[in-house]
């Protein structure tokens, strides 16, 4: 392969894989924006960590985020669940407070005593 080629193929992959990233980091500042937040959550509000990634959904809200039909990368999903979620006033963590009222007050809608009917945290 010519070295022009390889430089192509590089920047290509580049491209590809810094676009996928985005889309599921971008999630944070959709809530924001979609709740009118007076602050972006963390990534932590649904995964382990602030690094994310397959497999790390790990809080109340993210898991009932995923029972919605959310998953990475579909931002669209993402408008439909957090929609859904304040229609049905869902309480993820079974603390008596909805998700999105917990996120509206900034108060954290995984710090209740959890779902007695969750599907179990990894």
């Amino acid at each position: 392969m010519s070295a022009a080629r390889l430089s192509l193929a590089l920047v290509a992959a580049h491209l590809l894989a810094s676009g996928a990233a985005r889309a599921s980091a971008s999630y944070p500042a959709e809530i924001q924006a979609r709740l009118a937040l007076s602050k972006v959550p963390e990534c932590t509000l649904c995964h382990s960590d602030l690094v994310g990634g397959n497999g790390t959904v790990v809080s109340w809200f993210g898991l009932a985020s995923q029972e919605l039909g959310l998953k990475g990368k579909s931002p669209d999903v993402l408008e439909q669940v957090i929609d859904q979620m304040r229609a049905d006033e869902t309480d993820s963590d079974g603390d008596g407070i909805s998700d999105v009222e917990e996120l509206v007050s900034g108060d954290d809608p995984n710090d209740g005593p959890g779902r007695s009917t969750a599907v179990p945290r990894p």
